[in-house]
């Protein structure tokens, strides 16, 4: 008589193996959006994102800086912990979807 219990286990664990490389490709994509838009990211792009880079940045500084003096540590720690919010946006947000790509096809029709 055989065991049902680790005969399906056995059949469970085959179908995960075959579907892992898909899933993980998904799960990554879905995660890091980064991923799925960084290869067509265009070059003419590099202009518009520096500036809004640089925007966001100039904005850091003073409000880093305001915040360290407002919980009264010093001002290097609200420096310092301002860069990380925008690295993870940049690798985890959305900024190069489908409304983007809508907005560069109407801008290339003007």
């Amino acid at each position: 008589m055989a065991d049902f219990t680790w005969n399906r286990a056995r059949r469970l664990a085959i179908a995960g193996a075959r579907a892992f490389p898909g899933a993980a490709t998904e799960y990554v994509a879905d995660k890091v959006p980064i991923v799925g838009w960084l290869p067509s990211y265009r070059p003419r792009w590099l202009i518009s994102d520096t500036i809004a880079g640089l925007t966001v940045g100039l904005m850091l500084i003073p409000q880093g800086l305001s915040y360290a003096r407002i919980a009264t540590v010093p001002v290097e720690y609200g420096l310092m912990s301002s860069w990380l919010p925008s690295a993870l946006y940049a690798l985890m947000g959305t900024t190069k979807g489908e409304c983007g790509e809508q907005m560069w096809q109407h801008m290339d029709a003007v």
